[in-house]
């Protein structure tokens, strides 16, 4: 039986059993509609040339930072509130969507039913229905509520993250010069000044140790605009992770951080107090200052920086780190019961099932992903791995993606339902 079998019937044993805490942060995504007439507009009005900018704050900034971006790829965005209604009002709205990691992977656990907690800071309407699986509830004062019944207990906290997709040849023009998209990509605007202070609910934690969930997810924190309180946040996170038992494994995952030196920061504060610390290997090479365009598949290169990674931030159990052909364990065993071969399989074929279908599957959809082929890079990628002490699952890639949103935060939920 290969390893993807393996994980199945490994998730069908321990699935009843697991019950994941997932935070901290939520939000809506509005999927917006690419639309070169009222951009071209706006070029027209505003521009004054390419710029690579991170906080916008006016339409100049906007279409500046466009006309950089759609030559050079996606990125995320912080905007201020003139331009976040400017792009309600003019542009339209695709679709709405969860965001923020601990939110997608309890929409994830909940679209195969395993049980979860999440802790929402922002949230609207929407998520009445987003949100709505039988196995998924959100803390509130005490309490583990259905979503529908938090939703009107809680009145809307609005903190908008705009996803606007750009679709391969998509141009804009600046002075006689076209800036065109060589790929399809995407630009997060998030207009969000809720996740941005990071509101914690001590209470969650409480409720996450006495009921004794099997996994606390800790993501969310890169969103945090001021380096005083990220110092701030991170030592308040640490306090509230003391106590929990061993059979709470705790997961330190993390994004791209809008601060300087955030994931130093971040790790060096809670790498310590996290059973598993995670990241994709973009996050991993920059983490440790080194190029990705310098890593050209060297598989030795990667086992090195896994070594330094876990040796800098010293979590209890080891490092994950998922990408698009291979992911990877490193460090010590896993308590037993805890299945960390499994746990990678399954988060990877979670990942591949929102990457197939655009949406997150049932049971049937992820198993489905087993009868896929595994990555060839992958594949050769993993021999070397595990010859260095890594355990490594090569991935089931969609060579055609119907969606390329949240698939991180997907495999996430997929791991953290198996250890």
């Amino acid at each position: 039986m290969g390893v993807y079998q393996n994980a199945i019937e490994y998730f069908k044993r321990v699935a009843d059993s697991r019950y994941v805490a997932a935070g901290l942060t939520s939000n809506v995504d509005l999927l917006v509609r690419w639309d070169t007439g009222v951009i071209q507009k706006w070029v027209d009005q505003y521009a004054t040339g390419p710029r690579n900018i991170s906080n916008v704050e006016s339409m100049t900034d906007l279409v500046d930072m466009l006309l950089f971006r759609l030559p050079e790829g996606g990125t995320e965005c912080f905007i201020c509130e003139e331009v976040a209604r400017t792009i309600e009002s003019s542009l339209k709205m695709a679709s709405y969507g969860v965001g923020g990691t601990g939110a997608q992977a309890a929409c994830a656990l909940g679209s195969f039913g395993v049980r979860s907690l999440v802790h929402l800071t922002s949230f609207g309407p929407q998520f009445a229905d987003l949100l709505n699986y039988p196995s998924l509830s959100v803390y509130s004062n005490g309490k583990a509520l259905p979503v529908r019944q938090f939703l009107r207990e809680n009145p809307e906290r609005y903190a908008p993250h705009f996803i606007l997709q750009f679709h391969k040849g998509a141009a804009l023009k600046f002075q006689d010069q076209s800036y065109t998209a060589p790929v399809a990509n995407k630009i997060i605007l998030s207009w969000d000044v809720i996740n941005s202070e990071l509101p914690l609910d001590h209470g969650y934690f409480e409720y996450a140790k006495k009921n004794h969930a099997t996994a606390l997810l800790i993501s969310g924190v890169s969103g945090i605009q001021q380096e005083e309180n990220l110092d701030a946040k991170l030592k308040e996170i640490a306090r509230l992770l003391e106590g929990f038992s061993q059979e709470t494994m705790v997961y330190c995952e993390c994004g791209p951080f809008f601060l300087k030196d955030g994931y130093g920061k971040y790790f060096k504060e809670l790498g310590g107090k996290s059973d598993i610390i995670a990241c994709s290997d973009e996050e991993l090479f920059e983490i440790n200052g080194v190029s990705h365009s310098s890593f050209g598949g060297n598989p030795y290169m990667l086992m090195d920086l896994l070594d330094k990674f876990f040796h800098t931030y010293h979590p209890r159990r080891g490092v994950v780190i998922h990408s698009r052909d291979v992911s990877m364990y490193y460090g010590n065993p896993l308590p037993e019961g805890r299945d960390v071969k499994s746990a990678l399989a399954m988060g990877n074929m979670v990942a591949s099932a929102k990457a197939r279908y655009s949406d997150y599957g049932t049971r049937e959809m992820v198993f489905s992903i087993a009868d896929q082929p595994d990555s060839t890079v992958g594949l050769q990628r993993t021999k070397t791995l595990e010859k260095g002490g890594i355990i490594a699952v090569p991935t089931k890639p969609v060579e055609h993606p119907a969606c390329t949103i949240g698939l991180g935060d997907s495999f996430t939920a997929g791991f953290l339902s198996c250890v």
